[in-house]
C-alpha cells in the first residue's frame, strides 16, 4: 500500500551516482511545484541481508541528508521495502504527481536483463522522470524540449507547456517524419512520393496542433521544429544543451518495456538531458 494519496514526488534511491543524481533533480522538483518528497529504498531479500551486515551504510539516512539543503526535513520522507524496485516505486507513485528514477546501466546487460527506468516508465500511472548520471547539473535555463507524433501529441503538448511555464524555459516541439521505404530486391528503397507535399502536410499538422496550445500559454516561448529523419535521432540530437525532454507513451502493460516504444526507450537510455514519460488515456490498456 501506499503512504498517502495527496500529490507528491516520489524518488528512488540506492546511494548510486546515478540515483544521487536523480534524488537532486527529484529535491529540485518538489521544491518547484510546492510538494512534499517521497524517498524510496528497495531491494531484493538477500540483498537486504547483506546491506544490514554491513556497519555504517545508511542509503535513506544519506539521501535525507543530501537533500536538506534543497527542501526542509518536514517535507521529506523516506521509505524502505523489500521487493523489486521498479514494482515498489510504481506501487508508492499510486496518485504521486511525478516519479524520478536515475537511468542506471545503458549497456548491454541492461538490455538482456531489463532496467528500472524503463520497467517504471512503461508501467507507473504518473509521470516518470528519467536522470542520467549527469542529470543534477543540467541546466536549467535549457529549453523543454517535447517530441510529438500523432499518437502521444496532446499528452505531451499538455505537460510540455506545463513544465515550461514552472521553469520560466522557452518550449521546443519537435515533429519528425521520414520518407516511405520498402525492402527491394537490392535493399531498402525509398518509395516514390512526392516529398514536398509529404513535408506541406506534417507541417500544418504541426502548426495546426501548436497553436491550439500556444494560445492557452500566451508566456511560454514557443518554436516549431519540424525535421525530416528518424525520430530517435532527431530527438537525441534536440536533447543537447536541453534542460528537459518529454515523450509520451501508450499506457501500461505486461511486457517490459513494451508500451514504451522503441524512440522512448532509446531516449530514456541515451538522451542528453532528463527526460519526462506522460501516458495518454489507452482504452485497451491493461493494468
Amino acid at each position: 500500500m501506499t503512504l498517502s494519496t495527496s500529490p507528491r514526488v516520489v524518488v528512488g534511491y540506492d546511494g548510486t551516482p546515478t540515483a544521487r543524481a536523480a534524488l537532486a533533480v527529484a529535491a529540485r522538483e518538489a521544491a518547484r511545484r510546492g510538494r512534499t518528497l517521497l524517498i524510496v529504498h528497495a531491494e531484493d531479500e538477500g540483498w537486504d541481508l547483506v546491506r544490514n551486515g554491513e556497519q555504517g551504510l545508511d542509503p535513506l539516512a544519506e539521501a535525507v541528508e543530501l537533500v536538506g539543503t534543497t527542501l526542509p526535513r518536514g517535507r521529506v520522507t523516506v521509505l524502505d521495502r523489500l521487493g523489486p524496485a521498479a514494482t515498489v516505486l510504481c506501487e508508492q507513485a499510486e496518485n504521486a504527481e511525478l516519479l524520478v528514477v536515475g537511468r542506471g546501466n545503458v549497456g548491454l546487460l541492461a538490455v538482456l536483463m531489463g532496467s528500472v527506468a524503463i520497467d517504471v516508465a512503461s508501467n507507473a500511472s504518473c509521470p516518470v522522470l528519467v536522470v542520467g548520471d549527469g542529470g543534477s547539473a543540467a541546466p536549467e535555463t535549457g529549453p523543454v524540449v517535447a517530441g510529438v507524433d500523432r499518437h502521444h501529441a496532446e499528452e505531451v503538448l499538455e505537460a510540455a507547456f506545463r513544465e515550461a511555464e514552472l521553469r520560466g524555459a522557452p518550449l521546443l516541439v519537435v515533429h519528425s517524419w521520414s520518407s516511405l521505404h520498402w525492402l527491394g530486391p537490392d535493399g531498402l528503397v525509398t518509395f516514390d512520393a512526392d516529398s514536398e507535399l509529404l513535408r506541406e502536410q506534417h507541417l500544418d499538422w504541426l502548426h495546426d496542433l501548436v497553436d491550439r496550445y500556444a494560445g492557452k500559454h500566451p508566456d511560454v516561448e514557443v518554436t516549431q521544429a519540424p525535421r525530416e529523419g528518424r525520430a530517435a535521432d532527431v530527438l537525441l540530437s534536440a536533447s543537447g544543451g536541453a534542460g528537459l525532454m518529454i515523450v509520451g507513451t501508450r499506457g501500461r502493460g505486461p511486457v517490459r518495456g513494451m508500451l514504451l516504444g522503441s524512440v522512448g526507450q532509446k531516449l530514456v537510455r541515451h538522451a542528453r538531458c532528463p527526460v519526462l514519460v506522460v501516458r495518454g488515456d489507452d482504452p485497451e490498456r491493461t493494468t
